[in-house]
C-alpha cells in the first residue's frame, strides 16, 4: 500500500469511491482521458466479520 493511503486516519480511504475504466487513462483528453466504459465502482468500506455483523443487531 502507498505511504499516501491508509485504511484508517487522515489519509484512509474508507468512505472513497472506486471507478474501473476500460481502457487506461491518456492522460491528456479531458474530463475521462479517452478511458472507455465504465466496467464497474464502489465505495470503499470495512469488511463486516460475523463477529461486527452480530454486534450492530
Amino acid at each position: 500500500m502507498s505511504d499516501s493511503m491508509a485504511l484508517t486516519g487522515e489519509t484512509s480511504i474508507e468512505g472513497k469511491v472506486v471507478i474501473i475504466q476500460q481502457k487506461a487513462d491518456n492522460l491528456r483528453s479531458q474530463a475521462s482521458g479517452d478511458t472507455g466504459k465504465r466496467i464497474a465502482c464502489g465505495v470503499i468500506q470495512p469488511l463486516l466479520t460475523t463477529d461486527t455483523q452480530s454486534d450492530a443487531t
